[in-house]
């Protein structure tokens, strides 16, 4: 079996423009609108966008890694990072605030050139201690010649197969030497069509899946490698956009769709230097990304007037709460009972605060059938 690194002409990756253009130019026509979306969104509302896709990010690249995050845990370490004021804050663990370390430096800090020690630090920032469970692993640095060959094993117990193999731990400073100077040299640049492959008026979200398989395919370090090649692709995002602003998350379609994208990958670094398959895969996932986006704003849209319109009536504390949980954790209703167990009151009080909601025109009794009484939100 022949890994796409042992092929004679590695790096050189091919691919067919004529096939990838329609789906590209659906992407950026896409991506176009989303910017111009954003530009009616007053600031305020654009950093809570930014903050919604942000959470998205961490919450689906750490899922990826088998963590299991708190959503109000990981947006309050990254408000705090971003100094956007989301009112009560939930206290971050290390690991958590490693995680939105490592996005906020990849999207916030995309115009600076990338580094082997930058890599490192990536690394480092999700695996400070140097375990991953019940193993010691080489934190901050390259695979090393001493843990030996590293083969990637799939399958279930007793029916494993081997997957990968990635290049030799001696081989990983040249290959991943070419991999960042090719991600450093501008498409524009006089020198873009002597790099291999050659890189000159390419388009940047089709340099963004190259980067993506091409480390993935070279698997630098010791853990995380599919992390970090998606990592590596929403910094060539953010750099092409020449926006220092995060607005769409792919981790999060392809968290959703892990079998699909294990099947791709893997066929693309077992199938020969034409990784056309592997681009179009990774434009319907850019296409998915920026569609979660928008559907997004329109909930942002939601909660400001919703707010805009609390405002208008002496809403009290119990019940801002408690419409701040609806509105955060997208409930579709909410009971008495549940209403008394979150603002921490009785029955007869939630009662009585759901009534005045209700007169204000925030909430409605809900059509929904069940046991209990359930009231929603007033859609404005």
């Amino acid at each position: 079996m022949t890994f796409i690194h042992q092929e004679k002409t590695w790096p050189d990756f091919q691919w067919d423009v004529e096939i990838l253009d329609p789906l590209l130019a659906e992407v950026k026509q896409k991506l176009n609108f989303l910017f111009t979306q954003l530009a009616t969104f007053p600031p305020a509302l654009q950093a809570k966008a930014e903050l919604e896709s942000l959470t998205r990010e961490v919450l689906a690249t750490s899922s990826f890694e088998g963590q299991d995050f708190c959503q109000e845990e990981v947006r309050s370490a990254l408000a705090k990072r971003l100094q956007i004021n989301i009112g009560e804050v939930m206290p971050a663990s290390s690991l958590v605030e490693g995680y939105a370390e490592l996005i906020l430096d990849a999207v916030k800090n995309s115009a600076n050139p990338l580094t082997a020690e930058r890599l490192f630090a990536w690394h480092s920032f999700i695996n400070p201690s140097g375990q991953l469970g019940m193993r010691t692993i080489l934190s901050g640095a390259w695979r090393s010649a001493k843990i030996g060959m590293k083969q990637v094993i799939s399958g279930h117990f007793r029916h494993e197969r081997l997957s990968y193999e990635p290049p030799l731990p001696t081989h990983l400073s040249g290959n991943m030497k070419a991999l960042i100077d090719w991600i450093n040299v501008s498409a524009d640049d006089p020198c873009a069509c002597w790099v291999i492959p050659k890189k000159q008026y390419l388009d940047p979200i089709l340099e963004a899946g190259i980067a993506y398989l091409w480390l993935v395919a070279i698997h630098p370090f010791d853990s995380n490698n599919g992390l970090f090649g998606q990592t590596l692709a929403d910094y060539v995002l953010a750099r092409s956009n020449n926006e220092p602003r995060h607005f769409y998350s792919i981790s999060a379609p392809v968290q959703r769709n892990r079998k699909a994208y294990y099947k791709a990958l893997e066929s693309s670094l077992r199938g020969g230097m034409n990784i056309t398959p592997w681009l179009l895969d990774f434009l319907q996932t850019v296409q998915k990304a920026i569609n979660t986006s928008l559907e997004s704003f329109n909930y942002i849209l939601h909660k400001a007037k919703m707010w805009e319109n609390a405002s208008l009536y002496p809403v009290n504390q119990r019940q801002k709460k408690v419409l701040h949980y609806l509105l955060d954790y997208s409930l579709p209703s909410i009971t008495t009972m549940k209403y008394a167990k979150i603002a921490k009151c009785s029955p007869d009080t939630a009662l009585r605060d759901i009534r005045e909601l209700n007169e204000f025109g925030i909430t409605k009794r809900s059509k929904a059938g069940g046991r209990s009484t359930n009231y929603e939100l007033v859609v404005f």
